[in-house]
């Protein structure tokens, strides 16, 4: 344990400078960096880094990458909104004596759009996508701990706007022991190293914390995730949202302030429960504090930050299915995971 402490603390100390500049949504290009498409992450609140139960999930921590992913090929398609498709592929493999390696692409097709001048003169359609190409590499120091590394290319394309940059994901998982786990990871440290016209924009850099732990006797296990730590204040008021406020918002209130850093705080978070129906198995469900704050509609009642989903991890396949919803729309999420390996084998049997 001590070990762990110790990773933790370089890697935080080493990313001070990074930290100092951290940008989020909103304040940052390739955004497609931070969209969830696996299943499994959506099902249990948003992008989990210490739970391996998935090895689609390496594209949010490289360290979640083990042996046990290896000759493992990953499928996963999200059906966005407003007719936007996000997908993913990997494959997985390595050995004992190298590590562990997986190679994949993540993208986001934004569909097409119509064309106009500003006096309404139509000149056709154009089209909007984001690939994000990827390598990611891990090692086990000693049977507990996983450290590894995503090294991600990205090219984006808007119309005749093109960019393209890369960025690199460290990550670190501890596996305690059948009851606990560990995960740190500092997302998107890179560079645009060409801008969409003149401006350069910084990437939206993401240092994320988590544990899971599964209840000794009962079928549960709980993951909790802390994303954006290199930033405190996650806070939007739209102004719309301002005319909710109480009355006394603007005024000096030791309770109001409380509420508001209780507030700043649980924007950081997500959690999500497994209910382990059997050994194979699972039913998923999550909530994401900031997607319900940010979609919440102030005059209706919405399930925003709200996720379901189901895994079956068989011998040989596990498929996953998700849902969530965002603000009036349910998004839905499909996954499947072949392993290769056992494939082959029987059928040569």
């Amino acid at each position: 344990m001590t070990k762990i402490f110790f990773l933790i603390n370089v890697l935080i100390i080493s990313l001070l400078p990074a930290i100092g500049m951290a940008q989020t949504g909103g304040n940052a290009t390739y955004n497609v960096l931070e969209l969830n498409v696996s299943p499994v992450s959506t099902a249990l609140g948003g992008k989990t880094v210490s739970n391996a139960l998935s090895s689609d999930l390496i594209f949010y921590n490289p360290a979640l990458l083990t042996s046990l992913d290896s000759n493992t090929l990953s499928l996963s398609y999200q059906a966005y909104l407003a007719g936007i498709n996000i997908g993913e592929f990997s494959y997985a493999f390595g050995n004992e004596k190298w590590g562990n390696i997986a190679t994949g692409v993540h993208y986001v097709n934004y569909g097409k759009f119509d064309q106009y001048d500003q006096y309404g003169n139509y000149y056709g359609q154009f089209t909007a996508n984001d690939y994000v190409p990827y390598i990611t590499y891990s090692f086990h120091p000693d049977s507990q701990l996983t450290i590894g590394v995503n090294l991600k290319a990205i090219y984006s394309s808007l119309e005749a706007y093109t960019s393209y940059g890369y960025s690199i994901d460290l990550g670190m998982f501890f596996h305690a022991n059948d009851y606990l786990s560990l995960g740190i990871v500092a997302r998107n440290l890179g560079k645009q190293l060409k801008p969409y016209y003149t401006t350069y924009e910084p990437l939206p850099f993401n240092l994320s914390a988590g544990i899971t732990g599964k209840l000794r006797y009962a079928p549960i296990r709980m993951s909790f995730t802390l994303e954006y730590l290199n930033q405190w204040n996650l806070r939007y008021v739209s102004p719309l949202n301002r005319l909710y406020l109480p009355a006394f918002a603007d005024t000096v209130s030791t309770v109001y302030h409380a509420t508001v850093m209780l507030d700043e705080f649980l924007r950081h978070a997500s959690i999500g429960m497994e209910l382990l129906l059997s050994r194979t198995v699972r039913l998923m469900i999550g909530y994401n504090y900031r997607r319900a704050k940010e979609l919440t509609i102030p005059t209706r009642r919405t399930a925003s930050g709200l996720s379901l989903g189901l895994l079956i991890d068989a011998r040989r396949f596990s498929l996953s299915y998700s849902m969530q919803k965002i603000s009036l729309m349910t998004v839905h999420s499909f996954g499947i995971s072949l392993k290769m390996s056992m494939i082959f084998y029987h059928t040569r049997k």
